[in-house]
């Protein structure tokens, strides 16, 4: 065993001996010293590195101008243009005529805060104030 390893405290039986390459592959790996601070640095920043990338996703799912991108391009069954003001904006999107009021919120205007529940407007998870009214 080396001088190296036994300063480190890394084997504490005499008999087990590692090579120079052993000892030079556990410093790269950076089981010893210093390397936690390595270690703390580097999940740190990929941490902040997460944080960053959620809030620039937030800010482009919010950009008013990406609305027209989350419209399809395809052709619908049964195609219908409406227009209606949604939160004080007037929009006006084409639509299938048998999607409903969710749908066109969360999947053609890209306004998530309406939720599916159940799926047939029992739980009242998607409820949606239309002039003051639940809908």
């Amino acid at each position: 065993m080396t001088k190296q390893s036994e300063d480190k405290g890394f084997l504490e039986d005499p008999e087990i001996q590692i090579t120079a390459d052993e000892e030079r592959l556990l410093d790269e790996l950076g089981i010893f010293g210093e390397s936690r601070r390595k270690f703390l640095g580097q999940a740190s920043a990929a941490g902040l590195a997460a944080v960053a990338f959620q809030v620039l996703a937030e800010q482009k799912a919010l950009a008013f101008g990406e609305v027209e991108a989350l419209q399809p391009t395809g052709l619908l069954e049964n195609p219908l243009k409406v227009g209606f003001k949604v939160n004080g904006a007037a929009r006006a999107v084409e639509i299938d005529s048998r999607m409903t009021l969710l749908d066109t919120l969360r999947e053609r205007l890209g306004l998530t805060g309406s939720k599916k529940g159940c799926d047939h407007g029992q739980c009242g998870a998607c409820t949606v104030i239309v002039d003051g009214e639940r809908v």
